[in-house]
């Protein structure tokens, strides 16, 4: 909540000057919410700074804490407009509308001591967030640029970040729809969903600074890990295919070769159902006991992109659970696949593979908006099903056993 405490003291006349009051106006405000700059240069001699209106005053304080100065004295000479008001206003609005006042001050005193035709405007900063952290601040453009370093965020398995944009706008700035979207799309860092939080500085207008913290639920060394060992045990199932498959021949095998690998979680299915938080990574579809549908989904996309198969994971309701499954796009068509769907019972079935919209329409529920269209293709699992499979199906279900027939 911000304060503003104005004191008014009487000062000794100046001398050789006729009877003329030094106002002091001393001044306190507390910002009202919770990329680097240059430092200033004073100017030589006297170690202050000489401005002449409102905006070369907010300015030259922005820039002081751009580079964390903690006190200045600034100079108003010939100066344009009503000094006292400018500079309660400018502290004001540096604190509580300027996305850097906003996010890196607590306090910001000054003390304005009128001269005879001039004034000297005396600054104390209050920092919330460090030098370093101020330092870290990037400049970045728009969404896509956002997207772009966002991504590079997530597969790192970072923190977070913490930017400036000119144009704020919410509706493009979903950072949890982004952080879904670059999740789905990396599946072998898809190791488990991070918590994402954010806070924006100011809470209003167009220019802002966003932090972004971003909560694993496990070490940085153990994601690494798992992602590594992902694209080892993709890699082997890749390896083991026949040459010469097509792409939908290809598809329908890397569907069969995980369906052998994975067994259902119909426990941890269930506690998900219920609305309990529930874990799921590509991880656990290679190397797990059991896997969600979620898992599946990822393992899945990591195949086909191995493969040079365009593919997505699809987020959506099954009924009334939370389910995912896939979108592949084959000979210029995209098709749903549903591999934990068709793993659920005894034996595993196809009757999910290269399904329509209007097919899953029935008893499924995802974005359309954020997905291409699945009405156009002609394959069919009965079509391609006289492929011989390049895999002997093995009672363990390890992604080391099958070869060649």
């Amino acid at each position: 909540m911000k304060r503003l405490c104005v004191l008014l003291a009487v000062l000794v006349p100046l001398s050789g000057c006729s009877r003329i009051l030094d106002r002091v106006l001393a001044n306190d405000f507390r910002a009202s919410s919770p990329h680097e700059e240059t430092s200033p240069e004073p100017l030589p001699g006297d170690g202050q700074y000489r401005i002449g209106n409102y905006n070369e005053l907010k300015n030259i304080i922005l820039r002081l804490v751009w580079s964390g100065g903690d006190e200045a004295t600034v100079q108003l000479r010939n100066y344009v407009g009503d000094a006292s008001r400018d500079a309660r206003e400018v502290c004001r609005e540096v604190l509580n509308e300027e996305p850097i006042g906003a996010y890196a001050l607590d306090f910001l005193s000054y003390v304005i001591t009128p001269l005879i035709s001039d004034y000297d405007v005396a600054l104390s900063f209050t920092y919330r967030r460090t030098l370093e952290q101020i330092k870290e601040v990037e400049n970045i453009s728009g969404p896509t640029a956002f997207k772009e370093r966002f991504a590079d965020i997530i597969t790192g398995f970072g923190g977070g970040v913490t930017f400036e944009t000119l144009l704020y706008n919410p509706e493009q700035y979903d950072f949890a729809q982004i952080l879904n979207r670059v999740y789905y799309d990396n599946p072998a860092t898809a190791q488990g969903l991070p918590e994402i939080s954010f806070a924006l500085y100011p809470n209003t207008g167009l220019h802002r600074i966003v932090e972004i913290e971003l909560i694993y639920h496990d070490t940085t060394e153990v994601l690494k890990e798992r992602e590594e060992m992902c694209i080892l045990a993709a890699r082997s199932v890749i390896g083991e295919l026949s040459d010469g498959l097509s792409d939908p021949e290809t598809a329908l095998a890397l569907y069969n070769r995980l369906g052998e690998i994975c067994a259902f979680d119909f426990e941890l299915y269930g506690a998900a159902s219920e609305g309990q938080h529930v874990a799921a990574a590509t991880y656990d579809a290679f190397y797990g006991e059991s896997a969600l549908p979620e898992s599946y989904a990822l393992a899945y996309k990591l195949l086909c992109d191995m493969a040079d198969i365009p593919c997505m994971v699809v987020p959506g309701r099954r009924g009334a659970d939370e389910h995912a499954w896939n979108l592949i796009q084959l000979e210029g068509g995209w098709y749903h696949a549903d591999l934990a769907a068709d793993d659920m019972g005894e034996e595993m079935t196809h009757s999910y593979f290269l399904k329509t919209d209007a097919f899953m329409q029935g008893d499924y529920r995802w974005d359309t908006q954020l997905f291409p269209n699945a009405d156009d293709g002609a394959l069919t699992y009965e079509g391609i099903t006289g492929i011989a499979l390049p895999y002997d199906i093995e009672d363990d279900g390890g992604i080391d056993g099958g070869g060649d027939e």
